[in-house]
Order: C-alpha cells, then structure tokens, then sequence
C-alpha cells in the first residue's frame, strides 16, 4: 500500500516514480498495482494488493459513490460481516459482495475517525477527504501493520515500504543513533528508522492534515486497559481464556483462501492450533526443523510429531540448512529494509507456504508478551525504572543484552544516551502499574512491535503470505490484560494460565517442553560452513569504514567465538545483519 500528499514536482514526484513506488513493495497483488490522482494532481494514492478477501470487489483505491472520500488499506478487518450487517441496517447500500475495503469506507462516511473504536483486526490505512479537505494517516492499535512517512516541505510521503518513500524522496541520510541503538538492541524502535527523516507512525495513532494548510498532527486513538477484574478466580479466568482464544481465532480466520498454521513446540502456537480444531476451523501445520544430528538442541521435531499423532493431523515438515540461510540471506535482509538482529527462519516457513499455494497464515506472536514474557517482570528490583542508569542496567542490558563495550568502543561517537533515553521516556507512561504490567506493556511498544511483528510482516510479505496475530486480537488481548498477575501466573509458573485453558486436551509433555521457538543453530553453523560466509561479510572494509567501526573490536570478538566463547553470539549475528543491510542498500 502506498499514498502520497504533495505539492507536484515533474522533477521530482510524478506519475511514473510513483508507479515504480508501488512497484517496489514486498508483495505482487493478483490484480495488480492501481493508483489514483486527485485535487488537480496534488495528490496521489495507491495500492500495490495481495488479494484476500473479495478479489474483484476490493480493488484498491476504493472511492465513496460521490468520489469525494478515497481510501488505500492494508491489512484486514477481522468483523468486517458484523460491521457491514449493522450499516446494512442503517440503509447503506454496498457496491462489493464483501470487501472489508468498503466497509472501513463506509464505516467512515457514517461515523468519521471515532469508527477506529469499532473495528478488529490489523491495518494501515490512508483516507483522503475531499470534503473535508483532510486527510488520515491510521496505524493499528499494535503496530501489526506498518506505515512510514516523510516530510520535504509541502510534500508528505505516506507507505507501508521504506523503498516506496525513497524512491519518491530526495535524500535519505542514515540516522546514526538509529545504528547504533540496532546494534545495543537488535531492533531500531518506533518512531525512528534507519533513515534521519523517515518515521515510522507509532502503533494505536493516526495523522490528520489537513489539506489546505498542509499542517498536521498526531493523535493517539487506543490505550491498553489499566485496571484489573477485581474478582476474578483462576477458574473463572481459565475459561476466559479459553473461550476468549476460540473467538479471537474465529475472527481472525476470515479469508476467501485457505489457512496455514506456523506451529512449533510451543504453547503459543500449539493453543492456537486447538481452538482452530475446537472452533471446527481447518488449518494446515507448518513446521520447521533440523535433521542434522549436531543440531538436535534447535530441533523439536519429536514433540511436533507426537502432538500431530495427538491430534491425528499432518503437517508440513520444513528443513532449513547452513545453505540455505547464506544463500537468501541477502534477498531476506532487502524484504526487511531496516538492519535487523532478530531470528529469521520464519522466512522458511513462509517461503514453503507459499509454495504450497498458500496466501494466509496463522502466527503465535504475541502470546509471549500477553502472558507475561518469560517473567521479565517479575524479579526487577523496585528501582528499576527510577533512573536512566537503573533502567539501562536492570533493565534492557539483561532483557535485550545491550553490550557496553561494543557501544562504548565499536563507534568513533558514542550517541548510546540518545535511544537509551527515548526508552527510558516510553517506559515511563504507565508508571502508574505494578513493575510486572509496566514492564509487559514496555515490550509490547517496543520490542513486538518494532521486532518480532515487523519481522513477521516484511518476511511474509517477502513470500506474499499475510500473517495473522490471533493474540493481539484487541477484545481477546484486554481480557487477558485485566486479569491480574497472581492468577495469570501461578507461583511464577510462566503461561501457566494459557497452559490450563486448554488442559484437558494439551499433551502433558507439552506443557512441561522448554521453550525453543523458531531459533537457528548459528554458533554450529558459524564456525563450520558459514565460517567464510560470516568473516568476509563481518570483516568487509567498505563497510567498517562506512560506518567508522573499531575493526580491532570485531576482530577480537570474532576471534573469541572461534575459539569456543559464545556469550557474544547475538553481538556477531548483528553485525553480520548491518553489513548485510549496507551492502544491500549499496548495492541499490
């Protein structure tokens, strides 16, 4: 999806860059890229569709019947039915059989912006007013969807791509403190990218312009509740939850193709998977593993297997080699557009969807931090949050393993105070919570918005497979949210109420499996068959020079692991991720 507000430039912004704009996104819809030019050429909106729901219907951009109100979209509308039924009754006439585009349209004609309140699911949508002379910019309530933009005087560039606004703009610098906040992270958190002048719309917000002045502004539409059920048993809260998950499938399993399912060992996906069975939804398991017997601590092939014979279903068995991760890791990184120091194997997963012809796929993100991430909370010191230098080591040093040394040293200027400080300031807006809450819904804002959902949007995106989030389901996520910690979390028992919701149907050695998730053995692979691959990549000259990095560090570093220390593993992996990422955009 891409939309575009600016005063026309031939030289600078037409017709033709704005076709190669849409273009350029991650996924190539069946009816290919459309785009219309409104206000006497001032302003440009497109869509670039992966087709979901209603092929024919929901092409994009989609106008009201007096061509007045525009709107582009990406994403889906999880009660699109229940919301058109109700407008139905209120006498609107829709032109589609069941476009969810429509709906948001029209949803919007008859109760303007506040119709965000009434919508499920997950979106980036751009609505251009005619009537109004206005236009917003809406991101949903998590971040599942992204929506970047950039301002160059009159002009305002609006995409769910980073290559769209870049074609479309004039220079794009690379923000420093976006690097280095990368490398201590892993991530580069919301608003800030990796370019100096494109920002990323933060989750639950939308942007109003209006269209005469050009000014515009930004205004939060959606909090996460901040009480508590005051008399909630454990009993009670356990059929919450299962019920809750049922519903959240059901709603999130709106499609006009069939589903696969990203499972593995885990509760997350695994619970997932049950209620689809108990909601009588059928999906197809995915699953990746690892043959090798060197990487048998990666592989849960045995606990997928017998759960599959539980359930008497198959599932697709999905291999990932040393190979495979050098060969594609170049094109990964492309589809990723920003340095990213995260896990990629669900890149595999997606691609081998695909491949079996399908277009919609269920994912378990989002069910560790809903259900308390790995109790990260639950053992902080009290002071935690009091000040910069408590929060940074109590905090994200063991959370997210900023390493001092590789700030401090690996870059000739040390901006480390400037991101440490922009997360210092998101932790602070729910100081009001217990440190276990403040703490979840400090990850929530950061760490799964801006690294595991964009993860699982860009790489699915990437095999033109849209992903879907059943526990961000916003209804499922706040009764979940308002239970409190005691009863969420037995006795410190991690996910010990999702563990209970479906009990009496989820295998026993299921419950007791530790947690592995989608992980890559790169320790094995680093220093046997990518150990070429790694040290030209990580050693490359152009890019320690571009970037003004201590080489001597790197050096030392690499030369420890070689010889058996893995404590500095994600260190490596991360820096192998940024020259990847700058030798793709150089080679651009």
């Amino acid at each position: 999806m891409c939309g575009v507000l600016f005063e026309i430039d031939d030289d600078l912004c037409n017709e033709n860059k704005f076709k190669c704009a849409l273009d350029s996104q991650s996924h190539r819809g069946p009816d290919g890229s459309k785009y219309k030019v409104l206000n006497s050429g001032k302003i440009l909106i497109g869509n670039n569709r992966l087709v979901i729901v209603d092929k024919v219907g929901g092409t994009q951009p989609f106008a009201s019947p007096d061509s007045k109100v525009f709107i582009t979209f990406n994403g889906e509308i999880f009660n699109s039915q229940y919301l058109r039924d109700s407008l139905e009754k209120r006498g609107v006439i829709f032109q589609s059989t069941h476009s969810d585009t429509e709906v948001i349209l029209q949803m919007y004609l008859n109760f303007g912006i506040n119709f965000l309140d009434q919508i499920n699911g997950m979106f980036a949508i751009i609505i251009v007013d005619l009537n109004l002379k206005h236009a917003y910019i809406i991101r949903d309530r998590f971040g599942i969807k992204p929506i970047y933009y950039k301002i160059e005087g009159a002009r305002k560039f609006f995409a769910s791509d980073l290559r769209a606004i870049k074609i479309l703009s004039r220079k794009n610098e690379i923000s420093t403190h976006s690097i280095m906040e990368f490398v201590g992270m892993g991530f580069i958190s919301n608003p800030d990218t990796i370019y100096q002048d494109i920002t990323s719309l933060q989750p639950a917000s939308y942007m109003d312009i209006d269209l005469e002045s050009g000014k515009s502004h930004i205004n939060i539409w959606w909090t996460p509740p901040l009480g508590e059920y005051e008399d909630i048993s454990f009993e009670e809260s356990v059929i919450l939850v299962r019920h809750g998950l049922i519903d959240a499938v059901t709603r999130w399993t709106t499609s006009d193709y069939p589903i696969a399912l990203s499972l593995s060992g885990g509760i997350d996906s695994s619970s997932i998977f049950i209620a689809c069975l108990e909601a009588n939804i059928e999906v197809a398991p995915f699953f990746m593993g690892f043959k090798d017997e060197n990487l048998l601590r990666w592989d849960e092939s045995k606990i997928v297997s017998s759960f599959a014979e539980k359930f008497g279903v198959s599932y697709k068995y999905v291999e990932m080699s040393a190979q495979d991760l050098a060969q594609n890791l170049s094109t990964i990184v492309n589809h990723l557009e920003q340095p990213y120091g995260g896990g990629v194997p669900s890149w595999k997963i997606f691609s081998s969807m695909k491949l079996s012809g399908y277009r919609v796929a269920l994912s378990g993100t989002g069910g560790d931090e809903l259900f308390g991430n790995y109790n990260r909370g639950m053992f902080l010191p009290e002071n935690v949050f009091k000040n910069l230098q408590s929060f940074k080591s109590n905090y994200l040093n063991k959370s997210y393993k900023i390493y001092p040394f590789a700030l401090s040293e690996l870059f000739s200027k040390n901006l480390e105070e400037l991101f440490v400080d922009k997360l210092f300031y998101k932790a602070h807006k729910y100081s009001t919570l217990d440190l276990q809450k403040r703490s979840a819904l400090f990850d929530i804002e950061t760490q799964l918005t801006d690294e595991f959902l964009m993860m699982t949007d860009k790489l699915s995106m990437m095999s033109s497979i849209e992903a879907r989030t059943p526990f961000l389901d916003h209804i499922f996520f706040e009764q979940v949210h308002k239970i409190p910690n005691h009863i969420k979390n037995v006795n410190g028992s991690y996910k010990f109420i999702l563990k209970n919701a479906f009990g009496d149907v989820m295998p026993e050695f299921l419950k007791t499996a530790p947690k592995k998730g989608f992980s890559l053995p790169l320790s094995i692979w680093f220093r046997g068959e990518l150990r070429e691959f790694l040290t030209l990549n990580i050693l490359d000259d152009e890019f320690i020079n571009f970037f003004n990095l201590n080489k001597k560090i790197i050096v030392q570093t690499l030369n420890s692991f070689f010889s058996g220390e893995n404590s500095q593993i994600l260190f490596i992996w991360r820096i192998l991720m940024l020259s990847m990422w700058f030798n793709s955009v150089h080679a651009a």
